[in-house]
Parts: structure tokens; sequence; C-alpha cells
């Protein structure tokens, strides 16, 4: 496929995916003569109509090994019939393969509109809960990324496509992760803004993505209408924001991911040490980033 109408239809926490998307956007329209629009669940306005597009590129991070609450309940609302070629690009901020449960719905769907599909793409973005990475980290996974959004372009262009197929094996995992939608609600009325750090800009509450968070009085207030998506206490400018059990978890500050992809960070050697076991994880992943773009450019595979 080359040239036509898509749609990169997403929803973005803390900027990851909306970062990722861009990209995508800038080399559809550079590279395959895309005419593209981005659209966020976000935006204000009428929803998009999925048959005015050729291709359709659904985005969002994982939670817990699933999609967010907000986008499930988006896309319930979307008639899959309608559109003329499907694609997911999801992204998490480790390559463990229970995050291939997020998009089961989501496969199944796309799988019963009969509609042509061009992959589900899982790309990784740095942690903005849990712990911070190291820069040396960061340009690694976008490394991969780049390689596999090289991948992805290449098989749609020669109109590769591949079965819309959920691995069932994984739905009950998911299912059971989806109790962390609990978390939120449970413990967001417990989040404040520390009144020492806190400047009253309102940041977090003009961009909470459920108009979750208030100013009552003077002072921040946090509701349970919670997605945990961590915009609020990662944006903060002076960090803030208080989050209860999981301050220990809490990631502040934008990584600058066009500076650290132009530059040569040293290894962190005390994260190496202290995250051994979590880093084994990710050379399989780069593999098969390496993997996946070679065999796009090689010519050994074929339309299906």
């Amino acid at each position: 496929m080359k040239g036509g109408k898509a749609l990169l239809l997403y929803f973005s926490g803390t900027g990851h995916t909306k970062a990722l998307v861009e990209v995508l956007k800038r080399r559809l329209e550079n590279e395959l003569d895309f005419s593209v629009l981005l659209h966020s669940i976000e935006d204000k306005g009428p929803d998009p109509d999925l048959g005015q597009f050729d291709l359709v590129v659904f985005s969002y991070p994982i939670h817990a090994f699933n999609m967010p609450l907000n986008y499930e309940r988006y896309l319930r609302k979307l008639n899959l019939k309608k559109g003329k070629a499907y694609a997911i690009l999801k992204q998490s901020g480790e390559p463990h393969f229970l995050n291939d449960a997020s998009s089961r719905t989501l496969l199944r769907r796309i799988r019963k509109s009969g509609k042509p599909f061009y992959g589900e793409w899982h790309l990784l973005m740095p942690y903005n809960i849990h712990f911070r990475y190291p820069d040396a980290l960061v340009k690694r996974l976008l490394s991969g990324d780049r390689m596999l959004l090289d991948a992805f372009l290449k098989r749609l262009e020669r109109g590769v496509l591949v079965p819309a197929k959920e691995n069932v094996l994984l739905s009950p995992i998911g299912w059971l992760f989806r109790i962390e939608r609990l978390a939120g609600p449970l413990a967001a009325p417990g989040f404040e803004a520390d009144e020492k750090k806190c400047i009253s800009c309102l940041r977090c509450v003009r961009s909470c993505p459920r108009g979750n968070i208030r100013q009552e009085e003077g002072r921040i207030r946090f509701g349970r209408d919670c997605l945990l998506c961590m915009r609020c206490a990662f944006h903060c400018p002076t960090d803030a924001i208080r989050m209860g059990l999981f301050d220990r978890w809490k990631v502040n500050g934008p990584y600058p991911l066009a500076k650290i992809e132009g530059s040569s960070p040293e290894e962190d050697e005390r994260f190496l040490q202290e995250h051994c076991w979590f880093l084994s994880l990710f050379p399989k992943w780069e593999r098969y980033a390496e993997t996946a773009r070679e065999t796009a450019f090689s010519g050994t595979i074929s339309k299906e």
C-alpha cells in the first residue's frame, strides 16, 4: 500500500505514545505519500469516520498487560467493518510476552471485520512508573523502535498482511490483571500536592485525561476516576504530586528523547547491577526488531 489516507487513532498518558505516532505520521507522509490524520481520543469534536481512511492504526500504552480503560471504551463505539485496513502499534516499558494480552479483544474485532491487517507492533519506551530508565537504555529502545517502524512501513508498502489472531492462552492473564484498574479509583483520593512545592500552575488539573483533578480553596484535590496514567506526577514541574502507596514508584520529569537519540550516553553501572534480571529481557526484543527489519527488506516475505 502506498498513498491514500491514514488515521492514527491513539491515547497517550505521559506523551510517549504520542511521540511514537508523530514519528510514524512523518514517515508515512514522507516515505509512502500518505495523507495522515493524527487523532487523540481526547480531542474535541466528532469522532473520525473510519470509512474515510485507507488505513487505521490503533495506538496505545499498555497498562498492566491491558489497554487503558478509556481507550478500550472508546473503541467499543467504533464500527470496525467500516474501515478498509488496520494495524496496531502499542508500547510498553518492557518486552514481556504477557503484554500481548493487551490487544486480545481488538484483534478479535479486527478478525471479525474481515478487513486487511498489517500486523501488531510492540514498541518500547522508558518507564513513567516503577523507576527511571538511564539514557543508555532509552537509546537502545529508540533504536529498536526505529527498526520496527522500518519493518512496518516496508511491509505496508509491499502489501504484506498477517492474520489478526489473538493468543487465547493469554486471555485469562489479561482478565486477571484487569484488577489493576481498581488501583487508581481506590488510591487516587489519597493523592495530594505538597503545599511547599506546588506553585498552583494547574497543569495537572488541565491535563488529566479523566478530569479527575480539581482545585478547591487553593488546594489540589483528586477524585476516584483515575487511570493511573501518571501524567500528573510525570509532568509536574516541581515534583509536588504525592501518590500515597504509589509514591515510591513515581517517575518525575519527561525524557529528552530527541537529545538522547542523538547522543552517546554511558552505561549506568549501578542500574545494570540493580536490575540485571529485568535487563535480561531486552536482548531478545532487540533481536526480534533486527530480524523483523531484515526480513521485511530481504524480499523473502510474500503477500498473504
